[in-house]
């Protein structure tokens, strides 16, 4: 995903009636708390629809080194649409997480090891 496509899907969300409506009237009323507050839920509404999120709640497994302490991958690293990027460590098994689009890694929001919940953002590919 390109960044340009990043702008436009925040543009769209922002223009949606749910986000429009609320930032108008806050920067009306010079409400910078609350226009700080729609537009952040405009972002995460955002990063939610171009994210990659756990498939499931459970420990996040980034990679297993068998020698050596297992680490999440570098931002910057290269990936292909269909990749396992990491596992979600369940009570009933792992489940794989697939990268949604090519890309470059830009954001790795969850660590090694981590609990996630389901649909958690846990990075972005741009």
């Amino acid at each position: 995903m390109k960044s340009i496509d990043l702008k436009r899907a925040f543009f769209d969300t922002v223009r949606q009636h749910e986000f429009a409506s609320p930032l108008e009237k806050a920067a009306l009323e010079e409400d910078m708390a609350a226009w700080t507050r729609y537009l952040t839920q405009a972002v995460i509404k955002t990063c939610q629809s171009l994210g990659w999120q756990a498939a499931a709640k459970g420990q996040l497994i980034w990679e297993v080194a068998a020698a050596g302490d297992s680490k999440e991958p570098v931002v910057g690293t290269k990936v292909k649409e269909g990749q396992i990027l990491c596992y979600v460590q369940t009570y009933y098994g792992m489940e794989p997480i697939t990268a949604l689009s090519s890309g470059k890694l830009n954001v790795i929001a969850a660590k090694q090891g981590a609990m996630v919940e389901k649909n958690e953002i846990i990075g972005f590919i741009a």
